[in-house]
């Protein structure tokens, strides 16, 4: 028997948490804490993939369609006028191409303007910190009378957080190069035509998250056909 007043420790022991327990149950806590934590961030960096995914396929789209179309209305004959340069940055290609066409001039905050022949040209240029490319399109309308010379440039901007510009040319016999100087039918000169049968476009983007496949758009534009080709 227990002395009036007096409480029975076995009970309040088993009223309460030994500390063996309490540690046990903060750890529970942290590991479905830290796998709740890997999941939320797994799906943000999902959801950053596929936004940026569907960014850049809009953006290259857009950009390679709009080339194809102004490569597909170039000057041919005597007048025709088509140099492309490969050139390289700390980031990998960054190449430029100029050549004259009979395309839509963009005048007055896009909209467009019948005119030609214009000199378009599109290039990449290295801009801010990220070290990618800044991806220009330029105009010059090619003035008539005097000597052909061309007007002022005017430049815009196509897209930013460009990683590679590249181009290549496909000779009359099908084979391909990576330069075409303007006038020399190919860079050693033994085409007979001053235009590529085809232009090889491939513009990439880096990759939306860390560890990602940087995403790539190619395009192959034929070019009008010259006379004897």
């Amino acid at each position: 028997m227990m002395a009036p007043g007096a409480t029975d420790n076995r009970e309040a022991t088993a009223a309460g948490f030994t500390l063996l327990e309490v540690l046990l149950a903060i750890a529970i806590f942290a590991l479905v804490a830290a796998m709740g934590y890997g999941a939320y961030t797994a799906t943000l960096a999902n959801i950053a993939a596929v936004e940026g995914d569907s960014r850049d396929i809009e953006r290259g789209a857009t950009i390679l369609a709009r080339l194809a179309d102004e490569l597909g209305a170039a000057v041919i004959g005597p007048e025709a006028s088509l140099g492309g340069v490969e050139a390289s940055y700390a980031g990998g290609r960054r190449d430029e191409l100029l050549f004259l066409c009979r395309a839509p001039l963009e005048v007055d905050r896009g909209n467009l303007s019948g005119g030609g022949p214009v000199l378009v040209g599109y290039r990449g240029e290295v801009e801010g910190g990220e070290g990618l490319l800044t991806l220009y399109r330029t105009e010059q309308l090619v003035l008539p009378g005097g000597d052909g010379q061309p007007a002022a440039e005017v430049r815009h901007l196509l897209a930013r957080g460009v990683r590679e510009l590249r181009f290549s040319y496909q000779r009359l016999d099908g084979t391909m190069t990576s330069t075409w100087p303007e006038g020399a039918g190919g860079d050693d000169g033994q085409d007979d035509g001053l235009l590529p049968r085809a232009v090889r476009a491939e513009l990439v983007f880096p990759a939306a998250v860390a560890g990602g496949t940087p995403r790539r758009f190619t395009l192959l534009a034929l070019l009008p056909a010259e006379g004897g080709r």
